[in-house]
């Protein structure tokens, strides 16, 4: 009886778990890759980090802080937006 309770716990709470590490996966993964919607994801995923305490709850925090803040609407909603964020400029060719 006992162990009955436990396997349709872990069929109850596995889909869960699977379904917040989806989120937090395609958040890493469009943000890596500067792609549409990078921000919304970010920031679902930061609202399912907030969940997992202490750790997840100061990501989760940092990450809305960050996304819902000036610099991050600015890297993901335009400003940034032409510039690759993993190769800057060159600098011009008069630096000596």
């Amino acid at each position: 009886m006992l162990g009955t309770i436990f396997i349709v716990l872990a069929f109850v709470i596995a889909p869960i778990i699977l379904l917040f590490a989806a989120i937090n996966l395609t958040a890493g993964y469009k943000m890596l890759k500067e792609k549409a919607g990078a921000r919304n994801w970010g920031i679902a995923a930061s609202v399912v980090s907030l969940l997992s305490i202490p750790l997840g709850t100061a990501l989760g925090i940092y990450g809305l802080w960050f996304l819902l803040g000036d610099e991050g609407k600015q890297f993901y909603l335009g400003g940034y937006r032409q510039q690759n964020m993993f190769n800057p400029p060159t600098p011009p060719q008069n630096w000596q």
